[in-house]
C-alpha cells in the first residue's frame, strides 16, 4: 500500500513538472524578446520591397524606415505556418498604429523614423511586404 501511494505521488510530481516545462513559449518570452535590427531597402516613394527571413523564438526583428507625414504605408506579413499577430509598427512619438497585426495600411501622421517590428514566440519563416506611396 505504501509503495502504491509513493508511486502515485511520484507520478503526480513528474506530471506537474512536465506541464510546467510544456508551458507555451509565449509565457517564457513575454517582454523578453531580443531585438535584432534588420536592413530594409526602399527607393524613393512610391516604392515597395519584399523581405523573407527566418526568425527564432523570443526574437524581434526591427526594420527602420524614414517617412514624411501624409505618406501612405502598407505592411503585410505572411508565414507558411499561418502564425498571426506578429506585426507591430512604432511611430517616432512612441505611438503604435499597429500592434499584434498581420497587415496594416494607412497615412502616417508624423515625420520621422518608424520601426516595423516582427516578433514571435516560436521559430518560423516570414515574408514582409512594405510599400510606401
Amino acid at each position: 500500500m505504501t509503495r502504491r501511494i509513493l508511486a502515485l505521488v511520484c507520478c503526480g510530481v513528474v506530471a506537474a513538472a512536465a506541464l510546467a516545462l510544456a508551458a507555451p513559449a509565449a509565457a517564457q518570452c513575454r517582454n523578453g524578446d531580443r531585438a535584432v535590427e534588420r536592413k530594409l531597402t526602399l527607393g524613393p516613394a512610391p516604392s515597395e520591397t519584399l523581405v523573407t527571413q527566418r526568425i527564432a523564438a523570443c526574437v524581434r526583428h526591427e526594420y527602420r524606415i524614414q517617412l514624411r507625414a501624409g505618406q501612405r504605408l502598407e505592411v503585410t506579413l505572411t508565414t507558411p505556418s499561418g502564425q498571426a499577430d506578429m506585426l507591430s509598427i512604432l511611430a517616432p512619438s512612441g505611438d503604435r498604429p499597429a500592434d499584434g497585426e498581420n497587415t496594416w495600411s494607412g497615412e502616417v501622421r508624423e515625420s520621422g523614423t518608424y520601426t516595423i517590428e516582427v516578433g514571435t514566440d516560436k521559430a518560423t519563416r516570414y515574408t514582409l511586404k512594405v510599400a510606401v506611396r
